[in-house]
Parts: C-alpha cells; structure tokens; sequence
C-alpha cells in the first residue's frame, strides 16, 4: 500500500513538474513575441531613414513635431491641460488601429493572455485615469508646471535601450532587457 501510494504521488509531482516547466517556455516565447513587436513598433515610429537604426536626431525631430501638434496656444510651453488633450488623441487613434483587420484587438489580446479578468480591466482603467498626470510630472523636470520644448524632447530612450551608449539604437538593443535609468 505504501509502495502505491509513494508511486502514484511521485508520478503526480513528475507530471506537474512537467507542466510547470512547459508553462515556463510558452511565457518565455510570449515575452519575447512582445518584446520582438515592441521594438518593431519602436522602429517603425523613429527610423524616418529606414536604416534599421534610431539615431537621437530622429527622435528629436518627431518629439519636436509632437509638441509642436500638441502645443495649440502656440505659446512654446505646454499645459497640463494641452498635455492631457494630447494624450486622451494619442489613446483613440491607438484605440482605432487595434481595432483595424491587422492590428491587435482586445479579443486577440484577451486570447494570448494579456487583457482578460475583470480585476485587470479595473486596474488599466484606473491606471489609464492617472498616466497623463504622472507622466507630465515626470518630463516636468524643473517642476513648474508647464513642459518646454526641451523637457518634452528629453530622450529617456537612450537611457533605457542603448546598451553600448553610442548615441544609436538597433532592433536588438530594443529586444534587450531595459537597462536600470541612469
């Protein structure tokens, strides 16, 4: 009875140990497909040329458009309130390309595992209300609460992706994990 017992349970915890280990590789997969696509979304948004590199004048010079669309007084400074209304623009038209025949909707996300269970869904929605707020802050870096030009330009890319810090970012140093900020 013992020798069945101890089988049966070392049998249990082999096949469990075996799915533990298969779940593992298919996150692995999954966290690389992302980080895959998030550097090739990246590249697409930065590399005008098309070299396959993003080079920081080309990040300044979208940033600079950006903040040029977003600054509507004309005033050279941005509000808090210009900020968020660039925001809440930037959120549809992502909202409107997830939801195009190529993109990813909610249902694809929901099915590679990330978008489902209603906890999730109040958390994004919560966090969705606070982001503008916390990321004005953040670019605010002499805190007066206005963005200049040169505050909302300021490449924290570099700081994160550039791993050999020549000023030139390439899809592997995307796919790479983020470097701590300096």
């Amino acid at each position: 009875m013992k020798t069945i017992t101890m089988l049966s349970t070392a049998i249990a915890l082999s096949l469990s140990t075996q799915i533990c280990l298969a779940q593992k590789d298919i996150s692995k997969t999954d966290r690389a497909e992302r980080q895959q696509a998030r550097a090739e979304k990246m590249m697409a948004r930065f590399d005008i040329n098309e070299d396959g590199q993003i080079t920081q004048d080309e990040v300044k010079s979208q940033r600079t458009a950006k903040f040029k669309q977003t600054d509507t007084d004309g005033n050279g400074i941005l509000s808090f309130a210009e900020f968020k209304a660039f925001v809440k623009k930037n959120r549809k038209q992502q909202k409107r390309k997830a939801n195009e025949p190529d993109g990813n909707s909610n249902s694809e996300k929901a099915e590679n595992g990330r978008g489902d269970g209603e906890n999730t869904k109040q958390n994004k929605r919560k966090n969705k209300k606070n982001r503008p707020k916390f990321r004005f802050k953040r670019l605010d870096s002499d805190k007066n609460k206005q963005l200049s030009l040169e505050e909302f330009v300021n490449i924290r890319l570099f700081d994160k992706f550039d791993a050999n810090e020549d000023g030139v970012l390439t899809v592997e140093e995307l796919i790479q994990k983020r470097r701590r900020r300096k």
